[in-house]
């Protein structure tokens, strides 16, 4: 079993172990998305599903921009590896955005480019004929889209596990997480009206902080380590906000996947929201902005 799969095992198990405590002070949270256990025990981290994250924040109705993702001109510009694998991330969350929308008439040409950085960064056979051809025949079917999009996230970790770039997916993931949090916080023009998903957003940080220990095993590599001290400030708003909550439990679906319930209310000042607001805006702006320095 590999190093990184011990880790990822290990953190598991101590959440587990916590939410069975009585009266555990935890925030309620949700690892679908951050860890799956296969057939055979082992705990692999997942890519962080944007689609998955974008439903449980937009949960109330909102008016989507799709003039928010990253424009289809900026994927040539990516020429370096960490440039690429980042982006892909921010594609991967543009495209799950996208398909949000009743109107997808961009949503494939999203899903082309998410194929060709595939290829640059070197993860062949991902996305073969058939899988584009389940992609354009399923747009307007958003489970099964879903489901469809959550096979390629656990096939990209396969792969790069299976090949030791697991650095590699931590720059995706990066993208990822960074631009689902970005078109989730511009959504909220006006916070007064919006404070149910300001609330969700925060709700995310278990996720993000999952996703924080796990780039934290790659802190030797300058690209990682760059980026997570981007998001050193992130993590700190997110940290530091205020949870009531009750009744946690964990429950398991009929795929993998491990769940964490509980009833919770996130309390956060305006003031808190803008300020992470703003610091989103600035990381994504520094990640699309990427070149080969």
């Amino acid at each position: 079993m590999k190093t990184i799969t011990k880790i990822i095992f290990l953190l598991l198990l101590v959440v587990l172990i916590q939410c069975k405590s009585n009266n555990s002070k935890n925030p309620a949270l949700s690892v679908a998305d951050s860890a799956s256990i296969d057939t055979i025990g082992r705990v692999t981290y997942l890519l962080p599903s944007p689609d998955k994250m974008l439903h449980d924040i937009f949960t109330n109705k909102v008016t989507l921009n799709p003039d928010l993702v990253n424009p289809e001109s900026n994927s040539n510009k990516y020429i370096d590896e960490k440039a690429q694998a980042m982006n892909l991330g921010v594609y991967i969350a543009d495209f799950a955005y996208l398909n949000l929308n009743e109107n997808k008439a961009n949503a494939l040409e999203y899903f082309k480019i998410i194929r060709s950085l595939t290829q640059k960064i070197n993860i062949y056979g991902l996305i073969e004929k058939s899988f584009f051809d389940r992609i354009n025949n399923n747009l307007m079917n958003n489970d099964s889209l879903s489901n469809i999009m959550q096979e390629m996230y656990y096939n990209i970790s396969e792969i790069l596990e299976n090949s030791d770039r697991q650095n590699v997916y931590a720059l995706i993931s990066a993208g990822t997480i960074i631009e689902t949090l970005y078109l989730s916080v511009m959504s909220v023009t006006k916070y007064s009206d919006y404070q149910s998903i300001a609330q969700e957003i925060f709700r995310q940080k278990q996720i993000f902080n999952s996703f924080y220990s796990f780039a934290s095993s790659f802190k030797d590599d300058n690209d990682i380590r760059a980026i997570l001290q981007q998001l050193i400030k992130l993590k700190a708003i997110l940290d530091a906000s205020v949870v009531n909550e009750s009744e946690i439990s964990v429950k398991k679906d009929k795929g993998r996947h491990f769940s964490i319930h509980g009833k919770e209310k996130i309390i956060i000042s305006e003031k808190i929201f803008l300020d992470f607001k703003e610091n989103v805006k600035i990381t994504r702006q520094n990640v699309i902005k990427l070149s080969n320095n």
